[in-house]
């Protein structure tokens, strides 16, 4: 399987909110991306026998071998392209060329890790897990330990006669198996995510050195467009293999100081909760929201084609709703004294009015971000940038947090009480602090919903929050305690009412933004992997409140 490109190219929580006073929303109806495929009936044959007859359709290997090359022919979101992987034991790079962009990703030596087409190179912690406890609990049941998480459910007579295996460990991905009932190749396979079935189809196979393989891989999401199709050209197995073709990459970041410089200064300020910086693109003076919610940078379409920027690789995405997004290369974007050069950035439908005079056509994010420490002091109303490799961390009372990269965003450990191992997005994009749907679920008896009575009768204000690409409800509860780093009590939150599942993730449990940050200064250390939170004065008060 090809994982490179899966996932959306870009996300974002970007939200904002305002308050309405109404009765409390009913839950969301069963998602039908969850149900088993159509026209499966009775089968004669066990689980055993069809994970037998699967596992042996593949063949294998001469003893000793260890290496394989693979190239392939891709095609996606119009562009064209090539995709290679380098196999050695547990180690393995895989390179993306796409278009005008190139990514990556790998294992070394036990680390994984990933780079972007910006260049970044980041550590993957392991944030999601669901794909490989699937695949755990399918090899597990192949071997007869079968705890109940893989099923036969029947056969299908189309798209061909098939034996249909459901996978679904707890907190793994949620898979139907097509195995064919006369090779046993595997040659379909659904996923449920995010709230959209996956399918991939997978035929063209050929045997190489007695391991079998489809030479045709296909992705389908739902959405025309968004097609991904792989074909083999080259594959061959024991060759040898350098260490150093393996080996993770430095990042190659496109920001820069000026020379000599390592402290500058942002045009930026805060209003309402949000971080607003100036910055320019050929010439042209733009708003940005700075929001460490985003993975990368991106700009309003239209204002894109105003510049004369070339879109290319379109694709339909879905974050708070669905909207279409496609990729560009700035040659030159400048922040103050920092500059981008040549850039790779989305572009999609962002823009919105911050004030009468303010209009933001852009997200700052990951890939700015990750190109240089950068302090929020929201009780000073101010933004700096510092150069990593000469930042000193400030002295005083601080909380380290503990950064996961893995989806480009800041995600830190939380909770509701003293102990933590929650996993909440820092979001500068959010002016609220947002509980995702399960966790609040699981967590129900600690979050009171806030309610008024008004002539005997109970209402629940619900705030309508709009994030990229459309709007949604939430409630808000206030909770004994919330901590991250710092804990602050009887705290306000908001859980989400309305199911809208790429907004919140699949790991995460909710987004920590304004309501909460604005008690620190907050440091972005994402060379060492670090969000920095030093009390300003702000926090003080609030706890003098209490």
């Amino acid at each position: 399987m090809k994982p490179g490109l899966v996932t959306s190219l870009f996300c974002s929580t970007a939200l904002s909110a305002f308050v309405t006073l109404a009765p409390l929303c009913a839950a969301g109806s069963t998602d039908p991306n969850s149900q088993p495929p159509a026209g499966i009936v009775a089968t004669k044959a066990s689980i055993a026998q069809v994970l037998a007859l699967y596992d042996s359709s593949s063949g294998s290997l001469p003893k000793g071998v260890t290496t394989s090359r693979e190239v392939d022919a891709i095609t996606a979101y119009g562009e064209t392209g090539t995709y290679t992987e380098i196999d050695a034991g547990d180690d393995f790079i895989e390179t993306t060329q796409l278009g005008p962009t190139t990514t990556a990703s790998g294992t070394y030596h036990g680390h994984e890790w990933r780079q972007n087409e910006n260049g970044y190179t980041r550590s993957v912690s392991g944030v999601h897990e669901e794909e490989a406890r699937s695949d755990q609990a399918l090899n597990r049941a192949i071997k007869g330990e079968n705890l109940g998480s893989v099923r036969l459910l029947g056969e299908v007579a189309a798209p061909e006669r098939a034996y249909i295996v459901e996978v679904n460990p707890s907190a793994g991905r949620h898979e139907w198996l097509f195995i064919d009932a006369s090779t046993g190749r595997l040659f379909r396979r659904e996923e449920t995510r995010l709230g959209h079935r996956i399918v991939w189809t997978y035929d063209d196979f050929r045997t190489t050195d007695g391991l079998t393989t489809p030479w045709h891989q296909h992705l389908f999401d739902g959405f025309a467009g968004n097609d991904v199709d792989w074909r083999t050209s080259e594959l061959s197995y024991g060759g040898a293999v350098a260490p150093s073709e393996l080996a993770k990459p430095p990042t190659r970041s496109p920001l820069h100081f000026p020379a000599g410089v390592t402290h500058v200064r942002l045009p930026a300020r805060i209003e309402n909760g949000s971080i607003i910086v100036r910055l320019s693109i050929n010439g042209r003076g733009l708003d940005f929201k700075l929001d460490s919610g985003t993975s990368g940078i991106a700009l309003d379409a239209g204002v894109a084609d105003q510049l004369g920027l070339k879109r290319f690789g379109e694709s339909t995405h879905t974050v708070a709703g669905t909207f279409v997004a496609a990729n560009t290369i700035v040659p030159e974007m400048r922040i103050g004294d920092l500059t981008l050069d040549d850039v790779s950035i989305s572009a999609l439908p962002f823009n919105y009015k911050e004030d009468r005079d303010t209009e933001v056509v852009g997200l700052l994010g990951y890939d700015f971000l990750a190109g240089a420490v950068i302090k929020v002091d929201y009780y000073e109303g101010t933004v700096d940038a510092y150069d990593p490799g000469s930042f000193v961390p400030p002295s005083g009372t601080v909380y380290p947090l503990p950064l996961k990269l893995d989806d480009a965003v800041p995600v830190v450990s939380a909770s509701l009480g003293e102990t933590g191992g929650n996993d909440f997005i820092i979001d500068t994009g959010s002016t609220l602090v947002v509980l995702f749907q399960g966790f609040a679920q699981q967590h129900a008896a600690d979050l009171p919903a806030v309610s008024y009575t008004i002539a005997n009768k109970t209402y629940y204000p619900l705030v309508t929050a709009e994030g990229v690409g459309g709007l949604f409800e939430l409630q808000p509860a206030t909770v004994k305690h919330f901590v991250a780093g710092a804990s602050l009590d009887d705290f306000r939150v908001y859980d989400i009412v309305d199911s809208v599942a790429d907004f919140q993730g699949e790991d995460q449990n909710g987004l920590i933004g304004y309501q909460f940050l604005r008690y620190f200064d907050v440091y972005f250390d994402y060379n060492d992997s670090l969000v920095l939170l030093q009390p300003n004065p702000r926090l003080a008060q609030y706890k003098q409140s209490m």
